[in-house]
This record gives C-alpha cells, sequence and structure tokens, in this order.
C-alpha cells in the first residue's frame, strides 16, 4: 500500500487529487449540491443568473452567469437561509464548502453565521491542508464584499508538481511524506501506511543520528584508509 502513495493510480485521481479544498469528487458534487439547494431559493426570475456559462443547464454558484446579481441575492438573505438548511443535513462539508464559495464571491455573512462555520470546520474530519485553508481564510477575510482566493490548484496542476516532486525525491514520496495528518472521511484511499507501520504497527521516525549513521562518509583527500575503516564506509 505504501508505493501508492508515490503512484496514485487513476481510480486514486478520480476520487481525490490532492489534500486541499476543492481537490475531490466529493467536493465538486457538494458544490452541485449547493447551487440547486440556491436553485429552490432564487426566485425563478433570477435563475439564469445561477447557470454555468459552459453548461446552462447546471446550475453553480462559484463561476456563475452573472456573478454580480448572486451575490447580491445571496446578501439579501439566501445565504444565511442556505446555511442554516446545509448546517441541518448529513455530510457538515456541505456548510464547510458553502463558506468557501461565500468567501470567494466576496458575500458579507453574519457573525452568527461566521461562529457556526468555524465551530463546523473545526468539528469536521477533514485533511489537514483543507483545514488550515478554511482557518486561514475564516481569520483573514475581511467580509466587507471583498474576495478571498484560495488558490487552490487542479487536479491536473497538483499531478504534474507531485509527479515532479517524485523525479526529484522519490524518497520523499515514497515514504508518504505527502501524507496529511488529518484525512478525509471521503478519501480514505489516500491514507497509506508506511513500511515501518505495516511491519511493526508504530512508525519510528528516524532519528538524526540514524540518518548520519546512513551516510557514506568519505575520506579527505590523500588519506589512507585501512582495511577496517574500509569495512565500516562499506557497511
Amino acid at each position: 500500500m505504501a508505493a501508492a502513495v508515490a503512484t496514485l493510480d487513476a481510480a486514486t485521481w478520480g476520487e481525490s487529487w490532492g489534500f486541499g479544498i476543492y481537490q475531490s469528487d466529493s467536493d465538486l458534487e457538494l458544490l452541485d449540491h449547493i447551487a440547486e439547494e440556491a436553485s429552490i431559493m432564487f426566485p425563478k426570475s433570477a435563475l439564469d443568473c445561477l447557470r454555468c456559462p459552459l453548461f446552462p443547464a447546471n446550475f453553480t454558484l462559484r463561476a456563475p452567469m452573472d456573478k454580480i446579481a448572486v451575490i447580491a441575492y445571496l446578501n439579501e438573505g439566501i445565504f444565511k437561509r442556505l446555511a442554516r438548511r446545509l448546517k441541518h443535513q448529513a455530510n457538515p462539508m456541505a456548510l464547510v464548502l458553502l463558506a468557501a464559495v461565500g468567501m470567494e464571491l466576496g458575500v458579507v455573512i453574519d457573525k452568527d453565521d461566521l461562529l457556526m462555520i468555524k465551530m463546523t470546520v473545526m468539528q469536521t474530519e477533514m485533511f489537514l491542508e483543507k483545514r488550515n485553508q478554511m482557518v486561514e481564510a475564516l481569520e483573514g477575510y475581511r467580509n466587507n464584499g471583498i474576495p478571498w482566493h484560495f488558490r487552490t490548484k487542479d487536479g491536473k496542476a497538483v499531478r504534474m508538481s507531485f509527479e515532479e516532486m517524485h523525479m526529484q525525491s522519490p524518497e520523499l514520496t515514497n515514504r508518504g511524506i505527502m501524507k496529511p495528518q488529518s484525512k478525509d472521511v471521503n478519501s480514505r484511499e489516500l491514507q497509506m501506511p508506511s513500511p515501518e507501520v505495516e511491519k511493526s504497527g508504530v512508525k519510528k521516525p528516524p532519528v538524526k543520528k540514524e540518518m548520519e549513521q546512513r551516510a557514506i562518509r568519505k575520506p579527505p583527500p590523500n588519506d589512507v584508509i585501512s582495511e577496517e575503516e574500509m569495512a565500516s564506509v562499506e557497511a
């Protein structure tokens, strides 16, 4: 299983291609669900502003046909109603993603709703990177109409970065450095145990002394090495 951390086959990439927000199929499916819920609350005469420019039959909050109109409707009370509705649904990530989209659009969020969102973020199981992104946004969001930018990479960009890192330092990716400390229940397949865990059940990270012992010691120039010293170097 540890090797899968480095290779990440197509099936794994289909579910989750990174540890941040919007980097999994489950996040994208929830965004579609949120947009459908919002369409119920929007006036029928204003539904066109929610439509996706590339796929007019679909609704979207992240990149709607008329972003200004969508923001205005959300600020008039639809965001609050939508947040309260999603709070009582089974998957708490729906409220987390609504908050993310709201901050990306620059929606003005009430203080009580911000507190509810913060509590949901801290109580919901998710990747550490995703949690850190949300915490940073909630702490830095000015809540005055200025959008927040998460700068989340899409699947292609994440995969290229991972493969480049693996080519430069395969020992890092093979040892699972890319693993988050906290995992999302929808992406358990990314939690690959290291070889140390599989053998003993307890991960023992290498200490500095052990790493130094593994290094090959090179003799100073013009020095003569005894047979004993040569044997210790080869060992």
